[in-house]
């Protein structure tokens, strides 16, 4: 074979697109853009646009076969697709190579692009683009999972305003809608503070606590459950708060691992610092409403009791704001019962607050770093809402006090409340016995 000199194949060398060098057009690509070898392997074809890109430049799909250049926060590629475009099928048609794509809009590949980014990769807080196995929401943003409370803490959002109100997640859906079908959902409010009662500490202390609480509900999957607030009135401290869920769901959380966590932190509860339980309003019907706080005015010593708190500390939730209930219901028809709620407090600072629109806020409860006191806690509200609902306001209007707690402990008993029942024990608000098994108050 004749050999041939570099003059004479000089001529038809041409510039590599990747690096520059001269090499032969063995490897000829589209628009006139040419590899070589070497540079061939670290490209790829963008299935949106038809164009050569360096590999670390796109991402790969995973569909066998198929590119696409890396997004950034205002398009794919110029004159190709943007991000919010790419979710919805539309294309660009204002220069030709667009009218181009969007002739194209029906293929095969690019439906298939569609279906697995909007399945696969979301938009993030700073408008940049990742996986969503890599993300995490928190007060209505997205964020990466990787240095999430450092980012909260760096934008001054670990701990949100007092005025900060998320759209609530009940149960473990997304389910945003108020009405609860007369299920009784409950969220709480949890108050906490990083020093003790009169040290002025300072907001590092509240801010390393925060952010360490933070950290473990991201590792245990409760970071879309609880979040944090503001509250002036708490000294170094915040506000820990729930979406709402059913009583059985929170059972189903570790508590005490919660509860340790936040005592390893430093946290600690004050006696001016509250746990305050929200139940959905439409968990009961108005009459139901009237009954339990019939119920509540008739046994108010047991109630102090179920609260944790002394008597004379009391003034974030005082008990004679909802004292008169029974008067004020004796005084409605039998009619107006049914279709008027319990008044608006002039202020919220009532055991029972109806102020809030969507909830009923029971605010009698001590605050506590005691998982068993938070679950006796929530107990007793779940408790209350299904004993108005068993028995009639009638009965609860005309029975005394002595035969409606009794009524209430053995609803109690057969509805299965144990936490409820075993700090009732411990107080000495309820004797069991047993009897062929089953225990029975006595």
């Amino acid at each position: 074979m004749e050999k041939v000199s570099f003059e004479q194949v000089k001529k038809y060398l041409i510039e590599c697109s990747g690096c520059g060098k001269q090499h032969l057009p063995i490897n000829e690509l589209h628009r006139g853009m040419s590899y070589c070898v070497a540079c061939k392997e670290n490209i790829a074809l963008c299935s949106v646009n038809d164009r050569y890109y360096p590999k670390t430049d796109m991402v790969e799909f995973e569909v066998q076969g198929i590119w696409v250049k890396e997004p950034n926060p205002d398009y794919i590629v110029k004159s190709c697709v943007s991000k919010k475009q790419l979710y919805t099928g539309s294309y660009i048609g204002d220069t030709e190579e667009g009218k181009k794509i969007a002739k194209r809009k029906k293929d095969g590949k690019r439906a298939m692009i569609e279906e697995f980014t909007r399945n696969n990769y979301t938009v993030l807080s700073d408008k940049t683009y990742a996986k969503k196995c890599d993300v995490i929401e928190w007060g209505g943003k997205n964020y990466l999972k990787a240095g999430l409370s450092k980012q909260l803490r760096a934008e001054d959002r670990l701990v949100s305003n007092y005025s900060f109100k998320p759209t609530p997640i009940f149960d473990k859906t997304t389910e945003t809608i108020h009405k609860s079908n007369g299920i009784a959902y409950l969220g709480w409010e949890l108050e906490v503070s990083a020093t003790d009662e009169h040290d002025q500490g300072n907001e590092t202390q509240k801010l390393d606590a925060a952010e360490g609480l933070l950290n473990w509900l991201i590792d245990n999957g409760l970071h879309n459950k609880i979040y944090f607030k503001q509250d002036s009135s708490i000294l170094n401290g915040f506000e820990i708060v729930s979406h709402p869920a059913t009583y059985s769901w929170w059972k189903q959380v570790n508590m005490k691992a919660f509860f340790d966590k936040m005592k390893e932190l430093g946290l600690r509860e004050h006696d001016t610092c509250g746990l305050h339980v929200h139940v959905s309003r439409d968990a009961l019907t108005k009459v139901q409403w009237w009954a339990l706080m019939v119920f509540l005015s008739k046994v108010p010593k047991k109630l102090i009791t179920l609260s944790r708190r002394d008597k004379d500390k009391m003034r974030y939730c005082r008990l004679e704001n909802n004292s008169n209930a029974n008067s004020m219901s004796a005084s409605l028809t039998g009619k107006e019962v049914f279709n008027v709620m319990p008044p608006k407090n002039l202020d919220r600072a009532a055991a029972v607050n109806f102020n809030p629109e969507h909830t009923v806020e029971f605010r009698l409860f001590k605050s506590t770093m005691s998982h068993e006191e938070m679950y006796a806690s929530l107990s007793t509200v779940d408790a209350l809402v299904s004993f108005a609902k068993e028995y009639s306001f009638t009965h609860i209007q005309e029975a005394k006090s002595s035969k409606l707690w009794e009524d209430f402990q053995n609803h109690c008993v057969k509805n299965g409340y144990g936490s409820l029942i075993s700090f009732m024990e411990k107080k000495e608000l309820i004797k069991l016995q047993t009897k062929k098994g089953k225990k029975l108050c006595v």
